[in-house]
């Protein structure tokens, strides 16, 4: 019995650092980003926990993706949905922009 909790306690411990992780390296995440191409409309929100919704309508189509944001090298995963990071977000003209996936993001809060 005393086994399963202390598994259960690194697990969970793993998973809080798997979070602060995120938010400690790549900060400039954190907010609700949208973007848009000829045919969809694209948010992105990313909390300070790490978590996070993806989602797009347009097309016929409507998808939601919510889960644990990660980050691994030019990836970043929200729930299911892996999206490509074609450039990580930088400030252009006040505002932070990213280009996810080849949609150009903007964050606007």
């Amino acid at each position: 019995m005393m086994k399963k909790i202390l598994v259960l306690f690194f697990v969970i411990i793993s998973l809080a650092a798997c979070r602060d992780k995120l938010t400690m390296e790549h900060p400039e995440f954190i907010g609700f980003w949208e973007g848009s191409d000829d045919k969809k409309v694209y948010s992105l929100r990313v909390d300070e926990q790490g978590s996070g919704t993806f989602a797009f309508v347009g097309d016929g189509q409507m998808r939601s993706f919510r889960g644990i944001i990660r980050i691994n090298g030019n990836k970043i995963r929200v729930g299911t949905r892996i999206l490509e990071i074609i450039t990580f977000p930088i400030l252009e003209d006040g505002f932070f922009m990213a280009n996810l996936d080849g949609i150009e993001f903007r964050r606007i809060d």
